[in-house]
């Protein structure tokens, strides 16, 4: 539904949520890479014995406080008033090309740093890129809240350009995190040929869309197929206990983590308080709740890979439920679950 906008004279216009979106996207993560690199020079590393290494524990716990406490909230805000102002401005028509220019501008300073590979020195150029990105996007945005911008008519009939570049570059940002090594190229090109079906297809082909009385029967199946495609039970074997091979590595990778879980929850059973007499490092509510269902089911690996598969099933399952009733089509949604599940 249109939104009244106050800033000029209660001139109706539409809401622009991607537009949004994007600069908020963009801009908490240009922040984020301005103070990455002086946090970690201020906070010196902790020295631990060896055979481990220094770590940066401290650092980062500041870097995941600021992310989400101060940067994401401040990206929110600042971009709403920043998209309400472009659009009550001279140059609404800006919003998209601009919102894409600086996805465009954040994601491939990702990539360029990533290829250049310049090791010690890594975090201090991704701040000084991105240092550079905001003072030249800063004033662009600014200059588009105002008067009309005959010079940037340019990036208007060029949206779909934009949009586009900006797509890429931000599927290559996250694909510069991983490994060209370990990427499954069939999938790979089998997820591209699709999407670029899907794209092709959109606003070309009309599926049949169901009535009320299929739809929610049809939500419902979907729903319970979510759930059970999600379960995967996280039980391990040890070596030569089967006619199975086992892998002592995974074996010993998963008991040890269990084992976090079980010896907090066993002892919080027989009368300990967490934080008082035991601790976890995989939270407080989680063990209790992990507790009570040993009331009920009798404490081992087993039932806690249970416990932790129908937790899993059931976020996924809730994920459906929740996009269904923020108004996205059942295709799509459909989809975007296949996608997570897979």
């Amino acid at each position: 539904m249109p939104e009244t906008n106050p800033l000029r004279g209660g001139a109706d216009r539409a809401a622009h949520l991607p537009a949004t979106i994007a600069l908020a996207a963009s801009g908490i993560l240009l922040g984020f890479l301005v103070l990455l690199a002086p946090i970690h020079a201020a906070i010196p590393p902790v020295q631990v014995p060896e055979p481990l290494v220094p770590h940066h524990q401290p650092a980062e716990n500041l870097l995941y406080g600021l992310a989400f406490f101060v940067l994401l909230p401040l990206g929110a805000w600042l971009s709403v008033r920043l998209a309400d102002r472009l659009l009550a401005g001279g140059n609404p028509d800006l919003i998209g090309p601009l919102a894409g220019c600086s996805v465009l501008v954040a994601a491939s300073l990702l990539v360029v740093t990533r290829l250049l590979d310049p090791g010690s020195h890594l975090l201090w150029i991704q701040a000084g890129l991105a240092l550079i990105a905001i003072l030249i996007l800063g004033p662009m945005l600014w200059r588009a809240c105002g008067d009309e911008w005959p010079a940037a008519r340019f990036l208007e009939d060029h949206t779909f350009t934009v949009a586009c570049l900006s797509g890429v570059a931000t599927v290559l940002a996250v694909a510069s995190l991983g490994y060209p090594s370990r990427v499954d190229w069939p999938w790979l090109l089998a997820g591209l040929t699709v999407a670029g079906g899907v794209a092709w297809s959109f606003g070309r082909v009309r599926l049949p869309r169901p009535s009320r009385r299929w739809g929610r029967p049809l939500d419902a199946a979907i729903l319970v197929l979510v759930v059970l495609a999600v379960p995967d039970l996280i039980i391990f074997q040890g070596v030569g206990e089967t006619w199975e091979p086992g892998n002592p590595f995974l074996t010993y990778v998963t008991g040890f983590h269990q084992s976090l879980y079980l010896g907090a929850a066993s002892q919080i059973l027989n009368g300990a308080a967490l934080l008082v007499d035991t601790v976890s490092q995989y939270g407080v509510v989680s063990i209790y709740l992990l507790a009570a269902f040993f009331k009920v089911a009798p404490i081992g690996n087993g039932t806690l890979g249970f416990f932790d598969a129908s937790l899993t099933a059931l976020t996924f399952g809730a994920g459906y439920a929740i996009l269904r009733m923020a108004g996205v089509g059942r295709l799509f949604a459909t989809a975007t679950m296949a996608v997570a599940v897979v």
